[in-house]
């Protein structure tokens, strides 16, 4: 670890027992700043994002199916989810596409049927569910 005036400023990365990456992040002024990830005990990505100080993401966070195949996507500001969110089926198939504000669905969002083309539409304000069409 590296220190500037007493607070951390370096990358810190946390190992499982066997030696295998468990979490990297980077520190800037004592508070993790930037690129984070975690790992699965597999040594898998198991999802990764970037923090402004603790738990405040920003930007994109990805999570990971084992095979490293994308699982969800959904976008961060202030630490809470706001912006567009994705969600994947193993097969790569997208399962849910919408878009949340201050950790909240809004707005139009499609469920999509995995055994075929059909999708549902579903109108949210405030998380809540207002209309639903197919």
């Amino acid at each position: 670890m590296h220190y500037v005036n007493g607070r951390q400023d370096s990358l810190e990365v946390f190992y499982y027992p066997d030696g295998k990456r468990k979490t990297v992040f980077h520190f800037r002024d004592g508070q993790p700043q930037g690129p984070y990830q975690y790992f699965r005990p597999d040594g898998s990505l198991d999802f990764e994002g970037n923090l402004d100080g603790p738990k405040m993401e920003r930007g994109p966070v990805r999570h990971y199916y084992p095979n490293g195949q994308l699982k969800r996507m959904q976008t961060f500001r202030n630490g809470k989810a706001t912006g567009p969110v994705a969600a994947y089926l193993p097969n790569g198939r997208l399962k849910y596409r919408g878009y949340q504000r201050d950790g909240h669905a809004q707005g139009w969002s499609t469920l999509f049927d995995p055994q075929s083309t059909d999708s549902v539409h579903m109108r949210f304000e405030n998380g809540r569910v207002v209309e639903e069409r197919p």
